[in-house]
């Protein structure tokens, strides 16, 4: 009888800390669905065409730019200010280099110069940046 005493507590405990454990994963697992289901975007739309060089020869690039709001309200205000916004891409991003633009590496250095230069536009006329993360759902260079 002695045993059962000593043993009944540990497997209690055992048992307590397992239901612990299996609550504080599924309330992790709630924060990770919540915050991706917060997830929104904004795309700009129609996509862009611009001019790009190759030193021989003018090209065109297609450009289609998604954007991750940094909230849910921030997609109404990228509307409302979507003209500065694409005025702001245009200028930037005309004129590259194709080479500048064709890598990986030259695509991501492009796509953060672009969340920069939103950012920018947006900060000027509301305040406060507007945008996480820019994601290009379009690339065409022809």
């Amino acid at each position: 009888m002695s045993v059962i005493r000593f043993i009944l507590p540990l497997f209690l405990l055992g048992f307590a800390a397992s239901v612990h454990a299996a609550a504080e994963a599924d309330a992790a697992a709630e924060d990770k669905n919540a915050e991706t289901a917060a997830i929104s975007y904004f795309a700009l739309e129609p996509p862009f065409v611009v001019n790009v060089d190759d030193g021989e020869e003018i090209h065109h690039l297609q450009l289609a730019i998604s954007f991750i709001p940094t909230s849910p309200d921030t997609a109404e205000l990228l509307s409302k200010h979507e003209a500065a916004i694409r005025h702001a891409i245009v200028v930037l991003v005309s004129g590259r280099q194709v080479a500048d633009i064709n890598s990986i590496q030259g695509k991501k250095k492009l796509r953060e110069e672009i969340q920069l230069a939103v950012n920018k536009v947006m900060e000027e006329n509301t305040g406060k940046t507007a945008i996480k993360r820019t994601l290009f759902t379009g690339f065409l260079i022809q």
